[in-house]
């Protein structure tokens, strides 16, 4: 051995005494902490509000109802502060925004300053979500209905920081969400001494229906030609359902090179094929890249979008950021595909639901890759790669944690290689192995009992990816329910009633099928009705849990306990409903002040789903009624541990021990952009369960809100008359701007509050909420009960709207929208409909003098100058409608195309004269 060997050997035997003996004190060392700043971002800030409830403005947010809408968009910026929460560890920076729907902002390597997750240094909000405003990059929460981006996506969420037991440190972001009364929390934590962080989340369905399901994390990384995918699969999956090959398509491009995509519109891939959940990407001439690793029980769901390389798509890296650069997006998701409409119509790919009481959780995991040039697996150890290099093999690996294990190569089965690793996060591997005759499709490459993994075919997955000929093309019952499933679960439910009905006109004994129509009577308030539906199935099999559960719901809103009781004891039966209907026993018994059995159903709920969020707070209510406060401090203490966001438990911890500290603890973790409808949301649960002096107590605390003073009336009509109708004043006195109350519970509030000889405002209130609860026939005669008092602009467009298309009409319709311009020529939408109802009726000339006349007043408004360009086109003057188009700015709207379609046509019928 000559010198410069001895050498190598020493430098290496010295290298691992020391970390043998330093390895504990790394260990030890790593710390992780998280604060709170405040940041000032440029920002290119959003909106306008629209006014009109979605109900009236189209189909697509309808369904989002009772969230608004923005319709201001500007190419100018300002300085502007937001809060930023940042968590460090040694190896990794990651930062959140609670004001921008609790979003990562952006995560960064600390050894190379990297960013492996688009981090957007500007705020550039642009019409993307589904309610307008959106901006790019990081990672952003989405549940609910998969529809476009979610509607808390640009606004503040409620959000607590804390510091872990075990080091780690977390930002738990979350909410209600409005429209399906589902609670979703995102814990978004550190570990001190891991080079990655997760983002664990919850999603809890309040209610006793069957729910649209969206459960999709949406993380932003950059665009680049060097940019590699690896996600691991054999087909992809469009949202039709359609599924195509993967990485190579039938003309042989490799997609899984970002640059291969030169062709066509965007992009959406949702890969399937390979049950070894995980996906990455790598910028080959950086030599770093970005990995994600989930359970796959938990999120099977990986797809890819790419804007398109094309003008068409390059148009939104200037519209979305300043000098960030283009962007892809890679998503994990709890379903394999983000199924449109019709998906299950003729694909295996078929919408899913979010079922009564349930918890859905998830796991997962993001991180950094360095120098590995490549990825063949990754996870929450960190990522390797198995290149083959004419006769040698070479390996690279990227730990993500503290690495103690083995290294083992076999081919045919037989060891070729074996090291054991000790190796710290980021500490690059690399080995080098020489060997004659290597076959990639023979070699097997382990760390660790399989942590991370090399074997090319072992975990590919065979399930259809193509629906038999013969289910698309048949007509039988089961198909017609799986269709009416598909419209449930996009919230069109009148279609989805007639779909049942086709389904059980063929198979009158279709058990789900009866039960869902039960279920749609139930979302509509009609309970007779439904319970006619659920006695159909129990006429058959009584031991239906299915049919029980929805039956004694139904009982329970007609306020029939011990029948509500009894069928809820059956359901109990099933395990599918079993903690839920366990959950509603205890309500029925928290409303007889029956406390010892209602928490012994609590406890009985939670045994068959420990994150049964409300048994826990039906348990802490229990305890506190029967005087046993340290059992309510150890529940409360459950709770939070499970949802650290629960106001519930606050509040329950204020009516425990009632002081300012309490109180305070309670009403300052309430931050999100709707909280009346928090405190709302939380006096309904005591209300619904007999709780009536807690509902008051609550309400009482609440922000000023037409809503909350109608209820405390309603609470108080009884036991103090005169508050009650203090607070009824309170509440008419308040403007309706942006007042969209939805819940069914309130219909016989406001039912009252008309009886009391209330304003109009009320019956606009009823006749919204009938509207939302499928009453369309209600609502309209309501909005017309209001007749010509109200003097509120919005209110004559939303009757318009109302009123649209309905045997005539016509002409009451046109009065409310003129009426509504006469109460207020400064809002703008008053003239948009205005001008687009002439048109409709062909009073062509009339329209362009409006269309005209709205242009000059507004002429800053993009709208309105396309209501004036297509007022000019269709009245022939071509050469004025190119001008007032060259003159406006239009900032693009995700999918729109209606400002260039205006443009062509004029440009072609200019040509043609």
């Amino acid at each position: 051995m000559n010198s410069k060997e001895s050498l190598k050997l020493f430098t290496s035997y010295l290298s691992l005494v020391m970390l043998v003996v330093f390895y504990p004190v790394l260990l030890v060392c790593q710390e992780a902490t998280i604060k709170e700043v405040r940041e000032t971002i440029k920002t290119y800030p959003f909106s306008d509000p629209n006014p009109i409830p979605v109900l009236g403005i189209n189909r697509k947010v309808a369904p989002f109802y009772p969230y608004y809408v923005f319709d201001g968009y500007t190419d100018k910026s300002n300085m502007r502060e937001w809060k930023v929460v940042k968590l460090d560890n040694p190896y990794i920076s990651v930062s959140v925004l609670p004001e921008v729907g609790g979003k990562v902002m952006g995560a960064i390597e600390k050894g190379t300053n990297n960013e492996f997750v688009y981090l957007n240094h500007v705020m550039k909000f642009r019409a993307i979500g589904i309610r307008g405003p959106w901006t790019s990059g990081g990672i952003e929460h989405n549940f609910g209905l998969d529809l476009g981006h979610a509607p808390w996506a640009a606004a503040p969420v409620d959000y607590v920081i804390r510091n872990n037991a075990d080091g780690s440190v977390s930002c738990i972001v979350g909410g209600l969400d409005l429209a399906s009364r589902s609670e979703w929390r995102v814990d978004i934590r550190l570990p001190k001494d891991k080079a990655y962080f997760e983002t664990n989340s919850l999603w809890y369905n309040t209610g006793p229906l069957h729910h649209s399901y969206l459960s999709w994390e949406n993380a932003a990384f950059k665009a680049s030609d060097d940019l590699q995918f690896y996600f691991p699969g054999k087909h992809h999956i469009g949202h039709d359902g359609n599924a195509s090959a993967w990485p190579f398509d039938s003309k042989g491009r490799n997609l899984a090179l970002y640059k291969k995509n030169d062709f066509g519109g965007s992009k959406s891939y949702h890969v399937v094929g390979n049950n070894r959940n995980w996906f990455g990407g790598y910028w080959h001439d950086k030599k770093f890249g970005f990995g994600h690793w989930a359970p796959y029980a938990d999120a099977p769901g990986k797809k890819l979008w790419i804007w398109a390389l094309s003008r068409e798509g390059a148009i939104w890296e200037n519209l979305l950021t300043d000098g960030d650069g283009q962007y892809i997006e890679a998503q994990s998701g709890a379903i394999l595909n983000q199924a449109a409409e019709r998906s299950g119509y003729h694909s295996p790919f078929t919408q899913l639901s979010l079922r009564p009481l349930y918890a859905e959780t998830k796991q997962e995991y993001w991180f950094p890759v360095s120098h590995t040039g490549g990825m063949t697996d990754a996870g929450p150890a960190g990522t390797l790669n198995v290149m083959s290099m004419g006769d040698s093999l070479k390996i690279a690996l990227s730990p993500n944690t503290f690495i103690s294990d083995s290294l083992i190569v076999l081919q045919n089965g037989r060891a070729v290689f074996s090291a054991y690793l000790q190796l710290r996060p980021m500490q690059l591997y690399e080995q080098t192995i020489v060997f004659k005759g290597i076959d990639l499709k023979k070699i097997r490459v382990s760390v660790g009992n399989d942590k991370l993994l090399y074997a090319e075919k072992e975990n590919e997955v065979n399930r259809p990816v193509v629906a038999s000929a013969t289910d698309t093309m048949s007509i039988s019952a089961q198909r017609f329910f799986r269709m009416a499933e598909e419209q449930n679960s996009m919230r069109n439910y009148s279609s989805a009633l007639q779909l049942y009905n086709q389904c059980l006109s063929i198979e009158p004994g279709h058990y789900e099928a009866s039960g869902r129509v039960a279920e749609y009577y139930y979302r509509t308030g009609e309970y007779g009705e439904g319970v006619k539906h659920a006695l159909r199935v129990l006429e058959f099999d009584t031991y239906d849990g299915g049919a029980n559960f929805i039956y004694g719901n139904l009982l329970l809103k007609q306020h029939k306990l011990n029948e509500a009781e009894e069928a809820l004891s059956i359901a109990a039966r099933t395990m599918e409903y079993r903690s839920a209907s366990y959950l509603f026993i205890s309500g029925i018994r928290l409303q007889k002040n029956d406390f010892e059995q209602a928490s012994y159903y609590a406890k009985r709920a939670i045994e068959y789903n420990r994150n049964n969020l409300l048994a826990y707070q039906f348990l802490s209510t229990c305890y506190r009624k029967l005087k046993q406060p340290e059992q309510a401090d150890s529940v409360r203490a459950l709770l939070l541990n499970i949802d650290p966001l629960n106001h519930y438990a606050r509040f329950e911890k204020y009516l425990s021990a009632s002081s300012q500290k309490t109180l305070d603890a309670f009403k300052s973790g309430i931050r999100n952009e709707f909280p009346h409808e928090t405190y709302l949301e939380l006096a309904i649960t005591y209300a619904n369960n007999g709780l009536n002096g807690e509902a008051i107590k609550l309400l009482e605390q609440a922000p000023s809100y037409p809503t909350i003073y109608f209820w405390l009336a309603w609470l108080k009509r009884d036991t103090s008359p005169g508050e009650s109708s203090s607070y009824l004043k309170k509440a008419e006195a308040l403007s309706p701007a942006f007042v969209f109350p939805f819940r069914p519970e309130s219909i016989p509030v406001f039912e009252w509050a008309k009886q009391q000889g209330s304003s109009w405002k009320t019956i606009y209130y009823l006749a919204l909420v009938h509207w939302n609860n499928l009453h369309t026939a209600t609502a309209r005669q309501l909005f017309l009960e209001c007749a010509d008092k109200p003097d509120f602009a919005a209110f004559y467009l939303t009757r318009a709207a109302l009123l649209q298309g309905e045997p005539g009409a016509a002409g009451g319709r046109t009065q409310d929208l003129e009426k509504a311009l006469s109460l207020d020529a400064n809002e703008w939408r008053s003239w948009h409909y205005n001008i687009e109802n002439l048109f409709e009726e062909g009073r062509k000339d009339q329209g362009y003098k409006k269309a005209a006349e709205a242009y000059k007043r507004f002429k800053q408004n993009p709208i309105l100058s396309m209501d004036y360009a297509k007022a000019l086109l269709n009245t022939n003057r071509l050469e004025e409608c190119l001008q007032v188009l060259n003159n406006t700015l239009i900032l693009p709207q995700e999918g729109a195309q209606e400002g260039h379609e205006i443009f062509e046509m004029a440009n072609l019928s200019l040509a043609l004269k």
